[in-house]
């Protein structure tokens, strides 16, 4: 019956492993001097909000994964350095927007995979380098503009498939050197259906080369299903018209200053 939890006080700057795995408790307050939130700390647990104290480094693998209750915003600190693989799979009522703190330079795949009550932006720090698999795939709700840095040098597969509210641009930064499948699809509704592009208004690649990316990044090319408008730095038209899948996968490629 217990439902609260107050650890604020207590000297430790870590917890167990598991500690509340599929507790009934519906608030915990966290050590304020805690810096790692171990894996599955909270794996299928009733909690309704989390505060993740400034001091932590670290959140683990499964952390907080099937946290079907865990509602509102989610502030992510900006000393934050690792995000473990499937950290918050499946958290579906958490809302607002998502950033990813400068400090992050590890985000493990499936981390925010279908946490689809997110209904702001969604937008990275300088830190990440990759985006892994799935990490963000049925994050439904994400609006507006999205931003890939210029640091990040590959997406893996599905990493934003499904995410479907984007009605903004992407943007995709000069250092990227591979897109893997699926990238920027959408999910069939039925399983033998192909994938169609995603919503954004326009797709903008900063690459002076173009990328090496898989025939099925921005769409089944079987579909011969585009996005309408690639623009691209001054004087690499030619290129990537005469690469796969760059050249089929939109309809106008355009030169831009960028």
């Amino acid at each position: 019956a217990l439902e609260s939890v107050d650890l604020a006080q207590i000297d430790n700057t870590t917890i167990p492993a598991s500690c509340f795995k599929s507790s009934r408790v519906k608030t915990v307050i966290l050590p304020l001097n805690l810096e790692a939130i171990p894996d599955n700390a909270f794996n299928g647990s009733r909690i309704t909000s989390i505060e993740i104290p400034g001091t932590v480094l670290s959140i683990g693998a499964s952390a907080f994964e099937a946290c079907s209750s865990l509602a509102g915003n989610l502030v992510l600190p900006e000393g934050l350095q690792t995000i473990g693989e499937r950290a918050f799979y499946q958290c579906k009522t958490l809302t607002g927007s998502l950033h990813i703190p400068n400090s992050v330079t590890s985000l493990g795949a499936y981390a925010f995979y279908e946490c689809s009550g997110f209904t702001g932006s969604l937008t990275f720090g300088t830190g990440i380098t990759i985006i892994t698999k799935y990490c963000f795939q049925k994050c439904s709700q994400f609006t507006g503009n999205l931003v890939i840095p210029d640091q990040v040098t590959r997406i893996e597969n599905c990493a934003f498939r499904g995410c479907e509210g984007f009605k903004g641009y992407l943007t995709i930064g000069s250092g990227i050197n591979r897109i893997g499948d699926y990238v920027f699809c959408k999910i069939p509704l039925e399983s033998y259906l192909d994938s169609k592009p995603l919503y954004f208004s326009k797709v903008y690649c900063k690459a002076t080369t173009p990328p090496p990316a898989s025939e099925n990044s921005f769409g089944d090319f079987v579909l011969a299903s585009r996005y309408n408008y690639l623009g691209i730095p001054t004087g690499c038209k030619d290129a990537y018209e005469s690469t796969s899948p760059w050249s089929y996968s939109f309809t106008i490629i355009e030169e831009i200053e960028f």
